[in-house]
């Protein structure tokens, strides 16, 4: 009701404009909960948009509009199924497990849509070129082998090295980075888990229809799969020639063939001496952009960034920090039961001590009327008593005459307890105020001076017994999030880059791929990084800190993919082994990745300040991925000069036979039909 009322009161003022007396912001104590809650509610309309947008958008990409039959459309819906079946797993395990549901996991459904898609997209490129192995005689089974014994290697490590980013990011101290971490590890496994049984098994049933010569639109309707009548009924041996093709090659979606050769064009253009001195000249510029962009990035928790676009108490902290910040915060010294006895006089100079060595420090001082002992010190010496002359009972008795007359404001700042045979105290409190705040964050001055008072207190506090006394402040439960957000990014972005190196290293056992794609990687955090002082002009917080753990993993996914491929080709020369990897994975690199700006434009419609800074990191990081800098032109540079000329390997060609074949018999439905 009052919030109510202040906000009536504040729109008439608003209404009468400049002629009005003044301006009106306000707060309530709950100001600070209602307005995170809102921040990150979310609303399901906008997640249901999303996913329709999604869906339209992967069926403009792997659908055919020259021939239907050699179309993919029909399988956009399972793809979008498994993310969901995937996400639905994930929200049951952690139900089961007891792990605490935060809405901010909510944003994670965007990337794992998107993560869900770009590897539905790279297994039906793998089909596509799969024909050049294929013929007529090539059943189902062999098809989805080859094709999934092309691709299953890249997704596989691609989909671990996502969930080791996460897994390591459980272990933050901040509870809502750790819980949302867990979810996002458990959706990257099941979405893998369910790409071989589920997606799999859809592209085969899609194969088949292909190979019954069979329309997608009537083959959604279960002509060219299901039983009869529709039929003929799925079968895992079936072959392109049984429906009468006898062709010596097996014909691929037109509009596959002309990306293909857009993509050749576009890496023999990349390949020329001029465009690639052109190209290095933008990445110095570039990393110089990254470098400077490092130096000035800060990390906090601008509380009016919890709020929503249009939150009053968002005004209200701009008008705190702009015309009530001559002063800091008054914050609060507790002492706890049974750490000083008030009752001896050396206990009370060495409690004052203590007061004076805080006082003392440069970002601290004296609050007028916020020490009780010194309130009660001037009063006896006013009464012709000395403080430090009274002891045991004489004290007492003086401390309660002046809590009961002209110390009766500070009767909450001390916990006296009377029985019948004595008198004890419990906890008491002081105030000190700290000095004027640059930010509301305390990131500048305010977390270094609660540093300094804390270490002031433990020095003080050795050597005695008790519970040792402790400062606080409503805003410092915020403070403490921004003493270990840089530790935090530091140590989850250095265990990540380990787990991605070894890996990858597996992977790609080829010393300079390895180090393309570490810098490559390291290129698009780095962007990230510098645009968020940059161009945004943000801190780093909680929030961003979020979008940072997903960024490490999504970074490194299309780099390896382009590199694997690259690493696969059969190729001799390095130069024809580029022009097979862009033309492999260049499609589905960018057809994921418009999938996931896409979706999260969607969040745009929030006016959540939170929500809206990480659609700003996540959009970044999903753009450089095949920015004209990243790994679309960064990446060919050094594998042009410097590239493995040898393949994969026995060890890799093994598992891509075995990933192929499991795959295959898997998704083929021999078990269902059975």
């Amino acid at each position: 009701e009052y919030l109510k009322y202040m906000q009536t009161k504040a729109d008439a003022l608003e209404v009468e404009g400049d002629s009005a007396p003044f301006r009106l912001t306000y707060e309530a104590t709950v100001s600070g909960n209602d307005e995170l809650n809102n921040s990150i509610r979310p609303d399901w309309r906008l997640f249901v948009g999303l996913g329709n947008t999604v869906m339209l958008l992967a069926h403009l990409v792997l659908r055919s509009y020259s021939d239907l039959t050699l179309s993919k459309g029909m399988v956009v819906q399972p793809a979008l199924l498994a993310v969901v079946l995937a996400v639905g797993c994930s929200f049951g395990i952690m139900g089961y497990t007891g792990v605490k549901f935060n809405l901010v996991h909510m944003s994670a459904l965007v990337l794992l849509f998107g993560l869900g898609l770009d590897d539905a997209f790279l297994i039906v490129q793998a089909l596509h070129q799969s024909v050049s192995l294929s013929t007529p005689q090539t059943t189902v089974q062999e098809r989805l082998a080859k094709a999934m014994s092309t691709a299953g290697v890249s997704i596989l490590f691609t989909s671990l090295t996502d969930a080791l980013v996460f897994v390591i990011g459980t272990s933050s101290p901040l509870p809502a980075v750790r819980d949302f971490c867990i979810f996002a590890a458990l959706g990257v496994i099941f979405i893998f888990v369910y790409q071989i049984i589920f997606f799999g098994a859809a592209l085969a049933i899609d194969i088949h229809r292909e190979y019954c010569n069979v329309n997608e639109i009537k083959g959604s309707l279960g002509f060219g799969w299901a039983p009869a009548p529709f039929g003929p009924f799925y079968d895992p041996n079936r072959k392109l020639a049984d429906a009468g093709v006898h062709t010596v090659e097996i014909p691929v979606m037109p509009e596959v063939t002309y990306m293909n050769k857009k993509l050749r064009a576009y890496g023999k253009f990349l390949l020329q001496k001029p465009v690639s001195a052109a190209v290095a000249g933008v990445v110095v510029a570039y990393w110089a952009f990254i470098g400077i962009g490092l130096t000035r990035l800060r990390s906090g928790l601008t509380l009016k960034d919890l709020t929503t676009e249009y939150s009053y108490w968002s005004d209200f902290q701009d008008d705190r920090m702009r015309y009530f910040n001559e002063k800091g915060l008054l914050f609060t010294l507790t002492v706890p039961p049974g750490s000083i006895d008030y009752r001896k006089s050396s206990e009370r100079t060495s409690y004052m001590d203590l007061i004076g060595n805080l006082e003392a420090l440069s970002c601290l001082e004296a609050e007028p009327q916020g020490v009780w002992l010194k309130e009660l010190d001037t009063y006896t010496t006013a009464t012709g008593l000395t403080l430090s002359s009274l002891e045991g009972d004489a004290f007492i008795s003086a401390l309660q005459t002046w809590l009961e007359g002209p110390g009766m404001m500070f009767s909450d700042d001390i916990q006296v307890f009377e029985t019948l045979d004595q008198v004890s105290f419990g906890a008491t409190r002081s105030g000190l105020r700290m000095e004027s705040l640059e930010t509301d964050s305390g990131d500048r001055n305010g977390v270094p001076c609660l540093d300094r008072a804390r270490e002031t207190i433990k020095e003080w506090h050795s050597g005695r017994s008790g519970q040792i006394p402790v400062v606080t402040n409503i805003l410092f439960q915020f403070w403490e999030s921004t003493k270990i957000i840089v530790s935090q990014v530091g140590m989850n972005l250095s265990f990540a880059f380990v787990g991605c190196f070894i890996i990858t290293l597996f992977v790609l056992p080829h010393s300079t791929q390895l180090f393309v794609i570490l810098v490559a990687t390291a290129s698009i955090l780095g962007g990230v990084f510098a645009a968020v002082p940059l161009v945004w002009n943000e801190i780093v917080s909680i929030s961003s800190l979020i979008s940072f753990v997903i960024t490490v993993g999504f970074a490194v996914d299309n780099v390896v993919h382009i590199a694997h491929s690259y690493m696969a080709s059969r190729h001799m020369h390095r130069q024809d082994k580029l022009l097979d990897a862009l033309e492999h994975v260049g499609m589905p690199i960018l057809a994921g990745n418009s999938t996931t700006i896409v979706g999260l434009l969607w969040l745009l419609l929030y006016s959540s300040k939170i929500y809206l800074l990480f659609m700003k990191v996540s959009g970044l990081q999903a753009s450089s991925d095949f920015d004209p800098i990243q790994g679309l032109t960064l990446l060919p540079m050094p594998d042009r000069d410097f590239g493995a000329v040898s393949g994969l390997g026995p060890r890799n060609a093994l598992l891509a036979r075995v990933l192929g074949q499991l795959w295959a018999r898997t998704a083929c439905l021999r078990e269902v039909r059975e």
